[in-house]
Protein backbone atom coordinates (compact mmCIF):
# COMPACT_ATOMS: atom_id res chain seq x y z
CA UNK A 1 0.00 0.00 0.00
CA UNK A 2 1.31 3.44 -0.87
CA UNK A 3 1.22 6.65 1.09
CA UNK A 4 3.83 5.55 3.57
CA UNK A 5 5.18 8.10 6.07
CA UNK A 6 8.15 10.07 4.85
CA UNK A 7 7.09 10.35 1.23
CA UNK A 8 7.34 13.92 0.00
CA UNK A 9 7.66 15.82 -3.24
CA UNK A 10 9.68 18.95 -3.72
CA UNK A 11 10.79 21.09 -6.63
CA UNK A 12 8.86 23.33 -8.97
CA UNK A 13 7.48 21.99 -12.25
CA UNK A 14 9.84 22.44 -15.19
CA UNK A 15 9.49 22.32 -18.98
CA UNK A 16 7.27 19.47 -20.13
CA UNK A 17 5.11 19.64 -17.04
CA UNK A 18 5.38 18.19 -13.59
CA UNK A 19 9.18 18.11 -13.56
CA UNK A 20 11.25 18.71 -10.47
CA UNK A 21 12.45 16.52 -7.64
CA UNK A 22 10.70 13.71 -5.83
CA UNK A 23 11.90 12.17 -2.61
CA UNK A 24 10.42 8.90 -1.41
CA UNK A 25 11.09 6.81 1.65
CA UNK A 26 9.95 3.26 2.24
CA UNK A 27 9.07 2.54 5.83
CA UNK A 28 9.55 -1.22 5.66
CA UNK A 29 11.06 -3.96 3.57
CA UNK A 30 8.68 -5.59 1.11
CA UNK A 31 9.04 -9.33 0.79
CA UNK A 32 8.72 -10.45 -1.72
CA UNK A 33 25.08 -8.43 -21.97
CA UNK A 34 28.47 -5.79 -28.06
CA UNK A 35 27.63 -6.55 -31.59
CA UNK A 36 29.04 -3.51 -33.36
CA UNK A 37 32.09 -3.32 -31.09
CA UNK A 38 33.08 -6.77 -32.22
CA UNK A 39 29.95 -8.87 -32.17
CA UNK A 40 28.81 -12.43 -31.83
CA UNK A 41 29.36 -12.82 -35.56
CA UNK A 42 33.12 -12.35 -35.12
CA UNK A 43 33.62 -15.02 -32.49
CA UNK A 44 34.89 -17.49 -35.09
CA UNK A 45 35.77 -20.84 -33.57
CA UNK A 46 34.73 -19.70 -30.11
CA UNK A 47 31.43 -21.35 -29.16
CA UNK A 48 28.80 -19.36 -27.34
CA UNK A 49 25.60 -21.13 -26.31
CA UNK A 50 22.56 -19.52 -24.73
CA UNK A 51 20.63 -21.75 -22.39
CA UNK A 52 16.82 -21.91 -22.82
CA UNK A 53 15.66 -18.27 -22.92
CA UNK A 54 16.61 -15.00 -21.28
CA UNK A 55 14.81 -15.97 -18.09
CA UNK A 56 17.97 -17.98 -17.41
CA UNK A 57 20.59 -15.25 -17.16
CA UNK A 58 23.43 -17.70 -17.73
CA UNK A 59 25.50 -18.52 -20.77
CA UNK A 60 28.46 -20.78 -21.38
CA UNK A 61 31.69 -19.84 -23.09
CA UNK A 62 33.61 -22.74 -24.62
CA UNK A 63 37.06 -21.74 -25.87
CA UNK A 64 38.63 -25.15 -26.29
CA UNK A 65 40.89 -25.59 -23.28
CA UNK A 66 38.76 -23.17 -21.26
CA UNK A 67 35.04 -23.29 -20.52
CA UNK A 68 33.18 -20.76 -18.39
CA UNK A 69 29.67 -20.09 -17.18
CA UNK A 70 28.86 -16.41 -16.90
CA UNK A 71 26.01 -14.47 -15.31
CA UNK A 72 25.63 -10.72 -15.65
CA UNK A 73 27.90 -10.41 -18.69
CA UNK A 74 28.12 -11.42 -22.35
CA UNK A 75 31.06 -12.60 -24.40
CA UNK A 76 32.01 -9.84 -26.84
CA UNK A 77 35.06 -11.28 -28.58
CA UNK A 78 38.21 -13.30 -28.27
CA UNK A 79 41.22 -11.05 -28.75
CA UNK A 80 44.22 -12.02 -30.86
CA UNK A 81 46.21 -12.93 -27.73
CA UNK A 82 43.45 -15.26 -26.52
CA UNK A 83 41.93 -12.86 -24.00
CA UNK A 84 38.20 -13.37 -23.59
CA UNK A 85 36.44 -9.99 -23.65
CA UNK A 86 33.18 -9.80 -21.68
CA UNK A 87 30.73 -6.92 -21.50
CA UNK A 88 28.84 -6.69 -18.21
CA UNK A 89 25.13 -5.93 -18.48
CA UNK A 90 24.73 -5.68 -14.70
CA UNK A 91 27.05 -4.24 -12.03
CA UNK A 92 27.93 -7.58 -10.40
CA UNK A 93 28.74 -10.34 -12.93
CA UNK A 94 29.92 -13.77 -11.82
CA UNK A 95 32.28 -16.07 -13.76
CA UNK A 96 32.78 -19.75 -12.98
CA UNK A 97 35.47 -21.92 -14.56
CA UNK A 98 34.05 -25.29 -15.58
CA UNK A 99 37.06 -26.48 -17.59
CA UNK A 100 40.71 -25.37 -17.55
CA UNK A 101 42.93 -27.98 -19.19
CA UNK A 102 45.62 -25.71 -20.63
CA UNK A 103 48.93 -24.64 -19.12
CA UNK A 104 48.50 -20.95 -19.93
CA UNK A 105 46.69 -18.62 -17.52
CA UNK A 106 43.14 -17.59 -18.33
CA UNK A 107 42.90 -13.96 -19.38
CA UNK A 108 39.62 -12.06 -19.09
CA UNK A 109 38.86 -8.45 -19.94
CA UNK A 110 35.57 -7.42 -18.32
CA UNK A 111 34.06 -4.15 -19.56
CA UNK A 112 31.24 -1.91 -18.30
CA UNK A 113 31.83 -2.25 -14.56
CA UNK A 114 31.17 0.39 -11.89
CA UNK A 115 34.23 2.02 -10.40
CA UNK A 116 33.17 0.92 -6.92
CA UNK A 117 32.85 -2.75 -7.87
CA UNK A 118 35.37 -4.97 -6.09
CA UNK A 119 36.59 -8.40 -7.13
CA UNK A 120 36.04 -11.46 -4.96
CA UNK A 121 37.99 -14.47 -6.26
CA UNK A 122 38.22 -18.00 -4.91
CA UNK A 123 41.97 -18.12 -5.54
CA UNK A 124 45.00 -16.09 -6.67
CA UNK A 125 44.36 -13.53 -9.42
CA UNK A 126 46.04 -10.54 -11.03
CA UNK A 127 43.66 -7.61 -11.56
CA UNK A 128 44.36 -4.43 -13.50
CA UNK A 129 41.96 -1.50 -13.86
CA UNK A 130 41.40 0.83 -16.79
CA UNK A 131 38.32 3.04 -16.74
CA UNK A 132 35.23 0.83 -16.51
CA UNK A 133 37.20 -2.31 -17.44
CA UNK A 134 39.19 -4.89 -15.47
CA UNK A 135 41.81 -7.18 -16.98
CA UNK A 136 42.19 -10.43 -15.06
CA UNK A 137 44.79 -13.18 -15.29
CA UNK A 138 44.63 -16.38 -13.27
CA UNK A 139 45.19 -20.12 -13.22
CA UNK A 140 41.84 -21.77 -13.85
CA UNK A 141 42.86 -24.85 -11.88
CA UNK A 142 43.36 -22.74 -8.74
CA UNK A 143 40.78 -20.00 -9.17
CA UNK A 144 37.39 -21.37 -10.16
CA UNK A 145 35.04 -18.51 -9.31
CA UNK A 146 35.17 -14.73 -9.77
CA UNK A 147 32.45 -12.39 -8.54
CA UNK A 148 32.25 -8.62 -8.65
CA UNK A 149 30.72 -7.11 -5.54
CA UNK A 150 29.09 -3.70 -5.29
CA UNK A 151 28.29 -1.60 -2.20
CA UNK A 152 24.91 -2.23 -0.61
CA UNK A 153 24.57 1.05 1.28
CA UNK A 154 24.01 3.62 -1.51
CA UNK A 155 23.85 4.09 -5.27
CA UNK A 156 23.53 7.11 -7.56
CA UNK A 157 22.75 6.86 -11.27
CA UNK A 158 21.44 8.75 -14.29
CA UNK A 159 18.64 7.80 -16.68
CA UNK A 160 18.29 9.04 -20.26
CA UNK A 161 16.60 7.66 -23.36
CA UNK A 162 16.03 8.21 -27.05
CA UNK A 163 19.57 9.19 -27.98
CA UNK A 164 20.77 7.61 -31.19
CA UNK A 165 24.36 8.74 -31.66
CA UNK A 166 23.68 12.27 -30.44
CA UNK A 167 26.15 14.57 -28.75
CA UNK A 168 23.62 14.73 -25.91
CA UNK A 169 24.24 11.03 -25.18
CA UNK A 170 28.01 11.44 -24.99
CA UNK A 171 27.66 14.54 -22.84
CA UNK A 172 25.24 12.79 -20.48
CA UNK A 173 27.82 10.09 -19.84
CA UNK A 174 30.48 12.66 -19.00
CA UNK A 175 28.01 14.58 -16.81
CA UNK A 176 27.19 11.38 -14.94
CA UNK A 177 30.87 10.83 -14.24
CA UNK A 178 31.41 14.43 -13.13
CA UNK A 179 28.43 14.25 -10.78
CA UNK A 180 29.75 11.07 -9.17
CA UNK A 181 27.19 8.66 -10.64
CA UNK A 182 27.78 4.93 -10.56
CA UNK A 183 26.22 4.23 -13.97
CA UNK A 184 23.69 5.40 -16.56
CA UNK A 185 20.55 3.52 -17.53
CA UNK A 186 19.65 4.08 -21.18
CA UNK A 187 15.84 4.12 -21.33
CA UNK A 188 15.64 2.77 -24.89
CA UNK A 189 15.79 3.83 -28.53
CA UNK A 190 19.54 3.45 -28.60
CA UNK A 191 19.44 3.31 -32.42
CA UNK A 192 17.32 5.44 -34.77
CA UNK A 193 19.19 4.80 -38.04
CA UNK A 194 21.29 1.77 -38.96
CA UNK A 195 24.23 3.95 -39.97
CA UNK A 196 24.40 5.26 -36.38
CA UNK A 197 25.52 1.94 -34.93
CA UNK A 198 29.30 2.38 -35.41
CA UNK A 199 29.16 5.81 -33.76
CA UNK A 200 27.03 4.48 -30.91
CA UNK A 201 29.47 1.62 -30.42
CA UNK A 202 32.23 4.22 -30.18
CA UNK A 203 30.33 6.24 -27.58
CA UNK A 204 29.77 3.11 -25.50
CA UNK A 205 33.38 1.99 -25.84
CA UNK A 206 34.59 5.34 -24.53
CA UNK A 207 31.94 5.77 -21.85
CA UNK A 208 33.42 6.91 -18.51
CA UNK A 209 30.64 5.11 -16.61
CA UNK A 210 28.84 1.82 -17.26
CA UNK A 211 25.73 1.91 -19.46
CA UNK A 212 22.88 -0.53 -18.79
CA UNK A 213 20.31 -0.66 -21.56
CA UNK A 214 16.52 -0.79 -21.85
CA UNK A 215 15.20 -1.73 -25.30
CA UNK A 216 13.10 0.79 -27.23
CA UNK A 217 10.69 0.42 -30.14
CA UNK A 218 13.23 1.79 -32.64
CA UNK A 219 15.72 -0.85 -31.46
CA UNK A 220 13.41 -3.55 -32.87
CA UNK A 221 13.01 -2.15 -36.40
CA UNK A 222 15.24 -4.75 -38.11
CA UNK A 223 17.52 -7.73 -37.48
CA UNK A 224 20.68 -5.61 -37.45
CA UNK A 225 19.43 -3.45 -34.61
CA UNK A 226 18.17 -6.44 -32.66
CA UNK A 227 21.60 -8.07 -32.98
CA UNK A 228 23.27 -4.85 -31.85
CA UNK A 229 21.08 -4.66 -28.74
CA UNK A 230 21.62 -8.34 -27.96
CA UNK A 231 25.29 -7.50 -27.68
CA UNK A 232 24.48 -5.02 -24.93
CA UNK A 233 22.39 -7.26 -22.71
CA UNK A 234 19.14 -9.20 -22.35
CA UNK A 235 15.74 -7.64 -22.99
CA UNK A 236 14.73 -7.82 -19.33
CA UNK A 237 16.88 -8.28 -16.26
CA UNK A 238 17.68 -6.90 -12.79
CA UNK A 239 20.23 -4.32 -11.66
CA UNK A 240 21.17 -4.58 -7.98
CA UNK A 241 23.46 -2.06 -6.32
CA UNK A 242 23.46 0.09 -3.22
CA UNK A 243 20.53 -1.81 -1.74
CA UNK A 244 18.29 -0.86 -4.67
CA UNK A 245 16.66 -3.30 -7.06
CA UNK A 246 15.99 -1.90 -10.54
CA UNK A 247 13.89 -4.25 -12.65
CA UNK A 248 14.43 -3.58 -16.36
CA UNK A 249 11.37 -4.51 -18.42
CA UNK A 250 10.92 -4.71 -22.20
CA UNK A 251 7.65 -3.07 -23.24
CA UNK A 252 8.98 -1.72 -26.55
CA UNK A 253 7.43 -4.24 -28.96
CA UNK A 254 4.86 -2.76 -31.33
CA UNK A 255 4.35 -5.45 -33.96
CA UNK A 256 5.08 -8.56 -31.89
CA UNK A 257 4.49 -7.69 -28.23
CA UNK A 258 6.57 -9.72 -25.78
CA UNK A 259 5.08 -8.26 -22.61
CA UNK A 260 1.49 -9.15 -21.82
CA UNK A 261 -0.36 -11.17 -19.20
CA UNK A 262 0.55 -14.61 -20.56
CA UNK A 263 4.07 -13.80 -21.69
CA UNK A 264 7.16 -15.40 -20.18
CA UNK A 265 8.41 -11.91 -19.35
CA UNK A 266 5.32 -11.16 -17.25
CA UNK A 267 5.75 -14.44 -15.37
CA UNK A 268 9.39 -13.51 -14.82
CA UNK A 269 8.32 -10.08 -13.51
CA UNK A 270 5.89 -11.65 -11.06
CA UNK A 271 8.62 -14.02 -9.84
CA UNK A 272 10.87 -11.04 -9.13
CA UNK A 273 8.15 -9.52 -6.96
CA UNK A 274 8.20 -12.62 -4.76
CA UNK A 275 11.90 -12.21 -3.98
CA UNK A 276 12.97 -10.65 -0.66
CA UNK A 277 14.66 -7.26 -0.86
CA UNK A 278 16.75 -5.21 1.54
CA UNK A 279 16.00 -1.90 -0.17
CA UNK A 280 13.68 -0.06 -2.56
CA UNK A 281 12.28 -1.40 -5.82
CA UNK A 282 12.40 0.67 -9.02
CA UNK A 283 11.33 -0.15 -12.58
CA UNK A 284 12.94 0.96 -15.85
CA UNK A 285 11.17 0.46 -19.19
CA UNK A 286 10.92 2.33 -22.47
CA UNK A 287 7.28 3.35 -22.81
CA UNK A 288 5.35 5.07 -20.04
CA UNK A 289 2.16 3.16 -19.23
CA UNK A 290 0.16 6.39 -19.53
CA UNK A 291 0.61 9.84 -21.07
CA UNK A 292 -1.08 12.85 -19.55
CA UNK A 293 -0.57 14.98 -22.63
CA UNK A 294 -3.46 15.49 -25.01
CA UNK A 295 -3.63 15.32 -28.78
CA UNK A 296 -1.73 13.30 -31.39
CA UNK A 297 1.59 13.42 -29.54
CA UNK A 298 0.38 11.07 -26.82
CA UNK A 299 2.58 7.96 -26.78
CA UNK A 300 1.73 5.57 -23.93
CA UNK A 301 1.82 1.78 -24.05
CA UNK A 302 -0.56 0.63 -26.78
CA UNK A 303 -2.19 -2.10 -24.69
CA UNK A 304 -4.01 0.15 -22.24
CA UNK A 305 -5.76 -2.63 -20.22
CA UNK A 306 -2.41 -4.35 -19.65
CA UNK A 307 -0.78 -1.00 -18.82
CA UNK A 308 -3.39 -0.44 -16.11
CA UNK A 309 -2.79 -3.95 -14.76
CA UNK A 310 0.95 -3.31 -14.71
CA UNK A 311 0.43 -0.06 -12.81
CA UNK A 312 -1.65 -2.01 -10.29
CA UNK A 313 1.32 -4.36 -9.88
CA UNK A 314 3.60 -1.38 -9.27
CA UNK A 315 1.27 -0.05 -6.59
CA UNK A 316 0.85 -3.41 -4.87
CA UNK A 317 4.59 -4.14 -4.94
CA UNK A 318 5.57 -0.77 -3.48
CA UNK A 319 7.56 0.39 -6.50
CA UNK A 320 9.28 3.66 -5.57
CA UNK A 321 9.76 5.08 -9.09
CA UNK A 322 9.15 4.11 -12.72
CA UNK A 323 11.81 5.37 -15.16
CA UNK A 324 10.88 5.65 -18.85
CA UNK A 325 11.73 7.33 -22.16
CA UNK A 326 9.92 7.17 -25.53
CA UNK A 327 8.37 10.63 -25.18
CA UNK A 328 10.96 13.12 -26.44
CA UNK A 329 10.36 15.44 -23.54
CA UNK A 330 10.93 15.51 -19.80
CA UNK A 331 8.01 14.90 -17.45
CA UNK A 332 7.36 13.83 -13.90
CA UNK A 333 3.88 12.43 -13.39
CA UNK A 334 2.71 10.99 -10.08
CA UNK A 335 0.07 8.26 -10.04
CA UNK A 336 -0.90 6.21 -6.96
CA UNK A 337 1.90 8.02 -5.13
CA UNK A 338 4.49 6.63 -7.58
CA UNK A 339 6.67 9.04 -9.59
CA UNK A 340 6.60 8.18 -13.30
CA UNK A 341 9.70 9.86 -14.68
CA UNK A 342 9.98 10.45 -18.44
CA UNK A 343 13.46 11.29 -19.74
CA UNK A 344 13.34 11.07 -23.53
CA UNK A 345 15.45 14.12 -24.37
CA UNK A 346 18.54 12.13 -25.38
CA UNK A 347 18.35 13.26 -28.97
CA UNK A 348 15.89 16.07 -28.33
CA UNK A 349 15.34 18.71 -30.94
CA UNK A 350 18.32 20.67 -32.31
CA UNK A 351 17.03 24.03 -31.14
CA UNK A 352 16.89 22.87 -27.50
CA UNK A 353 19.57 20.17 -27.32
CA UNK A 354 21.68 22.12 -24.85
CA UNK A 355 18.65 22.41 -22.59
CA UNK A 356 18.19 18.63 -22.41
CA UNK A 357 17.89 16.96 -19.03
CA UNK A 358 18.34 13.52 -17.56
CA UNK A 359 16.97 11.89 -14.43
CA UNK A 360 19.29 11.78 -11.44
CA UNK A 361 18.46 9.03 -8.94
CA UNK A 362 19.93 8.76 -5.44
CA UNK A 363 19.25 5.77 -3.22
CA UNK A 364 20.30 5.91 0.42
CA UNK A 365 18.93 3.02 2.40
CA UNK A 366 15.18 3.00 1.75
CA UNK A 367 15.14 6.63 0.66
CA UNK A 368 14.93 7.35 -3.07
CA UNK A 369 15.41 10.85 -4.49
CA UNK A 370 14.69 11.54 -8.16
CA UNK A 371 15.28 14.85 -9.88
CA UNK A 372 15.73 16.01 -13.45
CA UNK A 373 19.03 17.77 -14.00
CA UNK A 374 20.58 19.59 -16.97
CA UNK A 375 23.00 17.56 -19.07
CA UNK A 376 25.00 20.53 -20.32
CA UNK A 377 26.81 22.91 -18.03
CA UNK A 378 25.64 26.49 -18.25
Amino acid sequence: MRGRPGRAMRGAPARGGGSGCVRVRAGRAIAAGLVGLAGVGLLGHLALSLLTDWRVRLHTVDAGEVALTVTGALLRERAADGTLVLRAWAPNPVVRVTRASGRQPIRLHVENLPERATLDASGPIDERRSGTARTLSFDGAETRRLAFRVPDDAVTFAVLGDTGDSAVFAQALHATKLRGGDFLIHAGDVVYEDEQMPAIAGILAGAPVPVYVVRGNHDYRNAQRIAFLRGLGPPYYVIRMGGATVVVLDNAGEYLPTFWRRSSQYRWWRERLAEPRAGPLLVAMHKPPFDRRTGPRRAPMLDEPFARALMADFKAAGVEAVLTGHVHETHLWVEDGIPYVVVGEGMSYPERAEGSRMAWVRVRGWTVEVEQVPIWRR
